[in-house]
């Protein structure tokens, strides 16, 4: 197997060599004498009862921890992952998003290029898991992608996690996205806290106007104070494009967990439905078919229709709503659009619902957002056609544009034939 195949090796389907090596002691693990030193110099404090114990400096929380043997792999790997993570589809994925500090070194899978450590949850803001848990990276003292060296004790980050299949260690974690996902999470000399971006991939799609990246003086403390504490920090050059504040990252996390379920009834298929075929002329090709047909079936302008709305690719929400709303007396509050979770589809990113006037709707298609209609799901098939106000509505409410709100008794289902 070539190098570069075998660190992509799932990790939520690790095969039985795997196990087999763990239990002939193939996997390199950390000394026990060094993982309780730290635990056995607490007990000597206390039996001897020092009163007064200054704190210990990073090197010293260092040499009592245990490291892993090197944190930059003899050989390095350029990596490129298929399913680059947005912020939003990033944490509808994972199973739990926290911030944790990285703790012992565990052991390495030299064969699996994979590290284990012990990591301790500081903050959870989505999902269950326990305080103390396995945290497995992808490297090891073999090999590591480039610019992304292997955690050390004391490392504090954000990561979207997925319970992982090993059963060597107690609940095993590892990171979706692998590097493109995690966020440093670093303090200024006033203990407050940020995270930043250490490659600018995933901040890119974070929607928070405070960019302190930007800001000189806050942003050059906080490397600074993040340099003292990692010397890797500066080793690695990282350019940290983006840091953004915890009042405004708790602010998003907590936006964004609020999400609306919908079912994708296309199963799939991008060929032409029965809402196509009988598309009314004169609006704009971003507006989906359905939609154009409850506009067009629609006399009330302050109506406001259900609409999935799509971000075009390299935009966020913020910047496709600005442009809407410049041509817009009634403006589009980004408050009022709410993260989609779509059942049926592979990729949700850049996908929202809103509630939408017709004006606003024709705003954001000129402007390259795409608006599709979201049915409610409910109706009898029966009752549609095309010659009637309500066989129309029938339709696009069992419909939509091949978009449906969840619900009982909501099923997915191919739009083949609708009678005349």
């Amino acid at each position: 197997m070539k190098e570069t195949e075998r660190l992509y090796a799932s990790i939520s389907n690790i095969d039985d060599r795997f196990i087999e090596e763990a239990q002939a002691g193939k996997i390199r693990k950390a000394p026990v004498w060094r993982k309780w030193a730290g635990l056995a110099a607490c007990l000597v404090i206390a039996v001897f009862g020092v009163v007064s114990v200054d704190r210990p400096t990073v090197s010293d929380e260092r040499n009592a921890a245990v490291l892993p043997p090197s944190r930059i792999g003899a050989f390095g790997i350029e990596a490129s992952l298929g399913n680059q993570y947005t912020f939003e589809s990033a944490l509808s994925e994972a199973d739990v998003v926290a911030r944790i500090e990285v703790g012992n070194w565990l052991a390495e899978d030299t064969d699996l290029y994979k590290t284990y450590y012990e990591a301790t949850v500081l903050q959870c803001f989505k999902g269950s898991i326990p305080e103390t848990f396995t945290l497995l990276q992808d490297g090891c003292s073999a090999a590591t992608m480039k610019t992304y060296p292997l955690f050390t004790s004391g490392n504090e980050i954000l990561v979207f996690l997925k319970k992982a299949s090993v059963t060597t260690y107690e609940s095993p974690y590892w990171i979706i996205g692998s590097y493109t996902t995690l966020l440093d999470v670093f303090y200024d000399e006033n203990g407050n806290r940020y995270y930043a971006d250490r490659y600018g991939i995933l901040g890119k799609s974070i929607g928070i106007d405070s960019n302190y990246a930007r800001e000189n003086p806050v942003s050059s403390e906080v490397l600074a104070i993040a340099e003292a504490h990692d010397p890797i920090v500066s080793e690695m050059y990282y350019s940290y494009p983006y840091i953004f504040s915890e009042a405004d990252m708790i602010t998003l996390i907590e936006k964004s967990k609020k999400t609306i379920t919908v079912i994708n009834l296309s199963q799939g298929s991008s060929g032409e439905f029965a809402g196509d075929m009988h598309r009314p002329e004169g609006f704009h090709e971003n507006i989906g078919s359905a939609l154009a047909l409850e506009m067009s079936i629609t006399d009330d302008d302050e109506y406001e229709y259900s609409v999935l709305i799509r971000i075009p690719e390299g935009s966020t929400l913020e910047q496709a709503l600005n442009c809407a709303n410049e041509n817009l007396d009634m403006a589009i509050n980004i408050d009022d659009a709410v993260p989609v979770n779509v059942l049926g589809s592979f990729d949700a990113a850049g996908e929202y619902y809103c509630p939408l006037t017709s004006e606003q709707i024709i705003a954001l298609a000129e402007s390259g957002t795409k608006c599709l209609y979201i049915g409610s799901g409910q109706g009898e098939y029966k009752d549609m056609n095309w010659n009637t106000r309500d066989g129309i509505n029938a339709y696009c409410e069992l419909n939509g544009d091949m978009y449906v709100f969840a619900g009982d008794g909501v099923e997915a289902h191919p739009d083949i034939f609708v009678e005349e």
